[in-house]
């Protein structure tokens, strides 16, 4: 309570001095500041209050949130400095105009202020994960499967010097990991009464989504599935759908010329054609014919379908080069033209593996209820996945995670993941 309490006076005092700052920047004088303000301080007063708002002010803070992929929150965080900023730019404009119209404060004074708040929202944002970062979380796992297992298994970074496995005991802890629905042999009984002592109570599904950003499907079933993943097109899924028809068509004009030199190389050092044209499984199953620039040898597949291996042979010279730098994905882009993918979405897979697959993966068929996409979450988490089921099954894990979560700030951190990846060459 008291540090809620702090947090709220830092937001009342600091507001307070970025409305000084935004009307002292414009006069240059403090003399000239205090008259100007005292002359409209109605003005000011009702702009306060509307800042104070939505900042945050009557929120709840908690400190107690997990923290995600840092990437992430830094992208929704900042979606929420704009939104709040672009809130405040609207109300206090129509305060201007339409309420105190003949004691205008002026334009040049609200473009500092805004400067300002954007200014106090990213140092808010900082001092807030600094304070958290400080704060040294105990942890009760309540949860049947063994901690070690899950840290293992999913790469989390788990304290085990901070970790009580004993659910009698739970004085003391921050945050309780718990089986939900209950396992045999729980004592549900002694579960609850020991879940509401904690501040932050979180089921063991959702503690590995947020830490491994990923489904953990050996510890799901039907029902959590049932409630969490939905796979009919939004408002979003709509809207993306015409940015990806025009964001393809521009970047097919774009990179027209580089296509097009690529060909001519293609051409000169390789026998064959130089488009690799192969009928994929996309949306609701239906196939449609992928478009890529051909990277392996003519007749590569002469002895049936076969998954790509790290480091194939039957890769020539300048496919190795397209593959490295993702080039070979360009005629791709005629694909999402067409409306049979999405920039960002599961990738497609071929008939003859789906049907491999999906006897031996649970849940493998849900992949194909969203539009198949050029990169994707698994792609930019988990790079290569060869004939082995488990890196199919880890990669499905991505997959469901990002249609479970699927929006604009998670398709933006895969745009600069993906981005990131090819700088960094690390196409396979």
């Amino acid at each position: 309570m008291k540090k809620r309490i702090l947090f709220y006076l830092f937001q009342i005092i600091a507001i307070a001095i970025l409305l000084y700052l935004s009307v002292l920047s414009y006069f240059k004088d403090t003399q000239k500041t205090y008259q100007f303000i005292l002359e409209r301080k109605e003005n000011f007063i009702l702009i306060y209050i509307t800042i104070l708002i939505f900042t945050s002010f009557f929120e709840i803070m908690n400190y107690n949130k997990t923290s995600l992929n840092k990437e992430y929150d830094i992208i929704k965080e900042v979606f929420k400095i704009l939104g709040k900023t672009l809130i405040i730019i609207f109300i206090v404009s129509f305060i201007e105009y339409f309420v105190f119209y003949k004691t205008k404060v002026g334009r040049l004074i609200y473009v500092g202020l805004y400067f300002f708040i954007s200014i106090f929202f990213i140092i808010e944002y900082l001092l807030i994960n600094y304070i958290k970062s400080k704060q040294k979380q105990k942890l009760l796992w309540a949860s049947v499967i063994p901690s070690k297992e899950v840290e293992n298994y999913y790469n989390i970074g788990i304290d085990e010097n901070g970790v009580n496995n004993n659910i009698r005991n739970s004085n003391g802890y921050d945050i309780a990991i718990y089986d939900y629905p209950p396992k045999n042999g729980t004592n549900v009984s002694q579960l609850l009464s020991t879940i509401i002592t904690i501040k932050k109570p979180i089921d063991l599904i959702s503690y590995i989504e947020e830490y491994a950003e990923c489904i953990p499907l050996r510890y799901v079933d039907e029902l959590w599935l049932l409630k969490n993943i939905r796979t009919y097109e939004n408002a979003y899924d709509k809207i993306r759908r015409i940015v990806n028809i025009m964001i393809s068509f521009v970047l097919l004009v774009l990179l027209f010329p580089i296509s097009f030199l690529i060909a001519l190389v293609h051409r000169v050092t390789s026998k064959g054609p130089i488009f690799f044209i192969q009928e994929r499984v996309g949306y609701k199953g239906r196939t449609f014919k992928l478009i890529k620039f051909r990277t392996m040898i003519h007749n590569a597949e002469k002895d049936g379908p076969q998954f790509a291996k790290k480091d194939d042979p039957r890769i020539t010279k300048i496919g190795r080069f397209m593959r490295l730098f993702r080039i070979d994905e360009v005629p791709q882009l005629i694909n999402i033209l067409k409306g049979e993918m999405n920039l960002i979405g599961p990738r497609p897979e071929r008939k003859e593996f789906i049907s491999m697959l999906e006897k031996k993966i649970p849940y493998y068929r849900l992949r194909l209820e969203v539009r198949p996409g050029l990169t994707g979450w698994a792609q930019v988490n988990y790079y290569y996945a060869g004939e082995d089921i488990e890196e199919h099954f880890k990669k499905l894990e991505y997959d469901l995670y990002y249609i479970k979560n699927r929006g604009l700030p998670l398709d933006i951190l895969i745009l600069f993941k993906t981005i990131r990846t090819v700088l960094m060459r690390k196409g396979t």
